[in-house]
């Protein structure tokens, strides 16, 4: 997603301040040009009536994409009220914007919409934002393009925090910004670069555009940009190795092949200007600092480069002969890992490698050349979270504790004891490496206080966050421990699960195993339904999932629990709805359990009835919440609970029971069929923290949308219990199932 310009200078860093930017305004001549008519104490030099023109080029934007002049101070760098619009023209990405008046020279101009991609030789098919700062003090001409966008944010950082000019930070920008494409030479300015002429600096600028679009889409590309300027502001210096590693082996792909002949014909088929800059030159298959993997075997440059920058004897030689491991490959980075079967769920046998896009986690944990690939690295939790690969996950409490409680009860821990030797202890084929962190992490300064990292133990981040604080598992020489920790400031290794397979056999897969037909499957929801009753059906178009649908007097309940994927990122998670245990089959019978937040689509992914009405906000409704329900659903509230057991006549519920789900025997006589899915338990009455699923087979809960006005940490929902049904205030951090009413 795009990161837009101005409401980042509005930060903490570049707060806008309108009344110091209207100190000074001196008067204008009416000529279009740089008036000099304020003293030079003040460093405000007036723009009067100057027509701006340019091209906006990807590839060009095409007619009607919105272009914006915005006033800023060479100085600080703090933007103005000055305002101007304008758009491209033609489908050569021409713009003029007329009669541009400022108080100061400087300037940031900005294009917003879709252009067309040299690689495709196509438009986008998604809008695209691109900046410039210029300054206007010589110039009635400004382009924008992608080396204008890259360099942006470090010639803000260098203005605004190194006290640089804005001279001095323009050179110094753009100079770093070729070097990161490892491109040499000395170009004119980026604003003055159009990739339909010739000269080295239009040909730099093609190359840089085409190689920051290559192996990914237009919502990639945005992304791409937005990542290259995470470490690129502060230290001018591109750190996302696993792009630079993607880039490179289209690289030397397209060089090899005639992926370079297609895109020039692409850009020479649009007919714009004369010529096409020879942007062959500059596409590089080596990038400054990255090691560059193939994907293709019969690659011609594939000879030399490395396979992999992991030394797999680093950790791979502490593995235990006599366990079998499986392997793959993150195809993010080519680095191989090792995994291992325990208690019927594939672990990695060797901690994270991955650098994720912050800085904070490039560096290894220590400066040894092999650490990284010994040790894994150490992330924060904003890092943690997105670190593991494709089809692995970082565990939750309950995997956690699954796979400690399976070594605590079949292991000597004196025996195994992964800190007295200060090396790696095979336990179970669960290889532990201790972390070597980072000198500034191991003081003890108040900072780092809460971080337990007073000992070498491996500390492993756990899925499971509250409020601004998660969880860690720590291995030491008495045994595992868990706790909470900052998500700012500490930083932990990741050790990643293979996430589940959706399948009613338990096979691993790493014993090749294959699933025995005699496996029985397991029940669903509607195995448990009363077929006396004529029920209702209807598809939620979200995920085209099927539904029974029940009357019980005026009203039409779903009979079955909801069982909607969300997984709209909280606080709370990076899930925020869960299968009981997780299991997948347990969602089929049970459907899933949701945090309050998700319950009532707090992040307004289907409705605006309860937007921001998250954990730590009290809210009151008028009128139904759609919340995560299907469409012509909602949250059912207190008052149409109560009416459902007034009806039935029933205030203990057990005539609202499933039947053969519970411990006894009900008749279901309405066909709600309620079944006991229990919940998922994140704080206990005491607020101890122990994250567990419980209660399954002995009682429910159903969210209603009522939440405590005197304490925001709770909500109601409706407890069914095994011989009683009330109305239960329910931590809102917990997962509850969601039994939706018609509208």
């Amino acid at each position: 997603m795009r990161t837009d310009s101005c409401e980042k200078l509005r930060g903490i860093v570049w707060v806008v301040s309108l009344a110091l930017a209207l100190m000074g305004v001196t008067a204008c001549s009416d000529d279009k040009s740089v008036a000099g008519g304020s003293t030079e104490d003040a460093g405000i030099i007036a723009i009067k009536n100057l027509d701006v023109a340019g091209v906006t080029q990807k590839g060009p934007f095409v007619k009607g994409s919105a272009v914006t002049v915005q006033g800023i101070d060479c100085k600080t760098l703090k933007l103005t009220d000055e305002h101007f619009e304008g758009e491209v023209k033609s489908d050569k990405g021409d713009f003029t914007v007329k009669e541009v008046s400022l108080k100061s020279t400087c300037a940031l101009f900005e294009v917003t919409g879709l252009y067309r991609s040299e690689i495709t030789g196509k438009k986008s098919s998604k809008e695209l934002t691109l900046r410039a700062l210029t300054d206007l003090k010589d110039r009635e001409n400004v382009n924008i393009n992608i080396l204008t966008n890259l360099e942006y944010e470090r010639l803000l950082y260098l203005v605004t925090e190194k006290d640089k000019t804005f001279a001095e930070a323009k050179a110094q920008a753009e100079a770093e910004v070729l070097a990161a494409f490892d491109i040499a030479g000395s170009f004119e300015e980026f604003e003055n670069l159009n990739i339909f002429e010739s000269g080295d600096g239009n040909a730099a600028l093609l190359a840089v555009s085409v190689m920051m679009q290559a192996e990914t889409d237009d919502a990639g590309l945005a992304k791409r940009l937005d990542k290259f300027t995470d470490s690129f502001a502060e230290t001018g210096n591109w750190k996302d190795s696993a792009t630079k590693a993607t880039i490179a082996d289209w690289a030397a792909d397209a060089i090899a092949g005639n992926g370079l002949d297609s895109i020039r014909k692409n850009v020479e088929a649009w007919n714009i200007g004369d010529t096409v800059a020879a942007f062959e030159k500059y596409i590089t298959a080596e990038f400054p600092d990255t090691v560059v993997y193939s994907s293709s075997a019969n690659s011609s440059s594939s000879a030399n480069r490395s396979s992999s920058s992991f030394d797999k004897e680093s950790i791979w030689s502490y593995l235990n002969p006599n366990v079998s491991y499986g392997e793959f490959t993150d195809e993010r980075d080519g680095q191989v890992y090792k995994y291992v079967e325990i208690e019927g769920r594939n672990w990695m046998a060797q901690n994270m490698n991955y650098a994720t896009p912050n800085a904070s986690s490039m560096l290894c944990p220590s400066a040894k050349e092999k650490s990284c690939s010994f040790h894994g690295l150490v992330y924060t939790w904003e890092e943690a979270v997105n670190a593991c690969p494709e089809g692995w996950h970082v565990p939750s409490y309950a995997e956690w504790d699954t796979l400690t409680s399976y070594l605590w009860a079949n292991y000597n821990w004196d025996d195994v004891s992964p800190v007295f030797s200060m090396q790696p202890t095979n336990v179970a084929g669960f290889v532990l490496a201790m972390p070597d962190y980072d000198p500034l992490m191991r003081d003890s300064s108040e900072k780092y206080k809460d971080c337990y990292l007073d000992s070498y133990d491996p500390h492993f981040w756990v899925d499971s966050l509250y409020r601004d604080e998660a969880l860690f598992f720590a291995f030491t020489d008495a045994g595992i421990w868990d706790n909470f920790v900052p998500t700012t400031t500490c930083k932990n290794q990741v050790r990643c699960i293979m996430d589940p397979v959706v399948s009613s056999s338990s096979v691993a897969i790493s014993s090749g195993a294959e699933s025995s037909s005699s496996v029985e499957p397991a029940k669903t929801a509607l195995d448990f339904l009363n077929p006396a009753i004529e029920y209702g059906e209807f598809v939620d178009d979200r995920d085209n999932q099927t539904y029974k649908s029940v009357k019980i007097g005026d009203q039409v309940w779903m009979a079955q629990n909801l069982n909607y994927a969300y997984n709209q990122k909280t606080r709370s998670g990076s899930a925020s709805s869960f299968c009981y245990g997780n299991e997948p089959d347990s969602c089929g019978k049970y459907g899933r359990l949701y945090l309050w937040s998700a319950a009532l689509d707090s992040a307004a992914q289907f409705s605006d009835d309860a937007k921001g009405c998250g954990n730590e906000v009290v809210c009151e409704f008028e009128g139904s919440v759609r919340g995560v329900c299907p469409k012509g659903w909602h949250l059912p509230d207190t008052s149409e609970f109560r009416t459902l057991l007034n009806f039935v006549g029933d205030s203990s519920g057990t005539k609202l029971k499933a039947n053969e789900a519970w411990k006894e025997t009900y008749a279901d006589p309405y066909g709600f069929s309620a079944l006991p899915a229990g919940g998922y338990d994140y704080r206990d009455e005491d607020h101890s923290v122990y994250p567990h699923f419980d209660y399954a087979g002995e009682l429910t809960y159903f969210w209603s949308i009522v939440s405590r006005d005197h304490d925001d940490g709770y909500a109601l929902a409706m407890d069914y219990y095994m011989t009683s049904a009330k109305l239960y205030w329910s931590y809102k951090y917990n997962a509850r199932s969601v039994r939706c009413l018609k509208d």
